[in-house]
């Protein structure tokens, strides 16, 4: 007798957080900016950016889309998602020089989002999520 193996989701629930553009940033420098998001939740990364260049602080289009995958039936990522936000981490992609094998990679500012609205069924919620300077970084010394 053969058994049939099941795929079995353990993240059935999918929930989209859409940045459809970044704005107010502006480049240190002559050149463009390389910069992009990277997404946590719960100490974990769950998605990243593509690569964009911004200039002169007029807004960006980004259209990325994160999936944060959880389990609705799961009660104690139910109370996760109303004490953990998720962070939005900016980075300045600082490209390779050639003896470097990767490019590095500079956090300068974090935004938070806030999932509470989702668990007093909402479905859909629109935010501003402003970034915060990363003490150091060349956006603390801009004022923001």
């Amino acid at each position: 007798m053969a058994s049939r193996a099941e795929k079995i989701d353990r993240f059935p629930n999918k929930i989209l957080i859409n940045v459809s553009e970044i704005q107010n940033l502006k480049s240190p420098r002559a050149e463009p900016l390389n910069v992009f998001l990277r997404f946590e939740y719960n100490d974990g990364q769950f998605s990243e950016s593509g690569k964009f260049d911004v200039t002169d602080g007029s807004p960006r289009p980004v259209d990325h889309v994160a999936v944060l995958a959880v389990n609705a039936s799961d009660p104690v990522q139910i109370d996760d998602l109303g004490q953990k936000p998720v962070l939005v981490t900016l980075f300045e992609a600082v490209p390779k020089d050639k003896k470097q094998k990767e490019d590095k990679s500079t956090p300068i500012g974090q935004a938070v989002i806030d999932l509470w609205p989702l668990l007093k069924n909402e479905n859909q919620a629109s935010i501003t999520a402003p970034i915060h300077a990363i003490p150091g970084s060349y956006l603390e010394a801009q004022g923001e």
